[in-house]
């Protein structure tokens, strides 16, 4: 859904950066009892993605990309929620 949707200048940062933190997590997974097992399944979620961008691509050439995000905040929800102690998205 990223891929599709985020403008073009994102895409080449935010991606990457999203493959690095779900192979960090994957490699935390392997402290657990059935740390292979999440191991391998997010491997195979990432060979999934590699081999669809050619569709993805295909695909967002048919939407029209905006330069902006509705909904998106200018702070990080993650602080908000373990620093501050804010627990519903409502009172961001």
């Amino acid at each position: 859904m990223l891929f599709k949707n985020l403008p073009l200048p994102y895409l080449f940062f935010i991606i990457p950066i999203r493959l690095v933190l779900d192979g960090v997590a994957a490699l935390t997974f392997l402290n657990k009892p059935k740390g292979i097992g999440h191991l391998f399944a997010v491997m195979k979620a990432h060979f999934a993605f590699y081999f669809e961008i050619p569709k993805l691509i295909t695909k967002r050439r048919k939407i029209s990309q905006k330069s902006y995000f509705i909904g998106k905040t200018n702070y990080s929800i993650l602080i908000k929620y373990k620093g501050k102690g804010i627990k519903n998205f409502s009172d961001l």
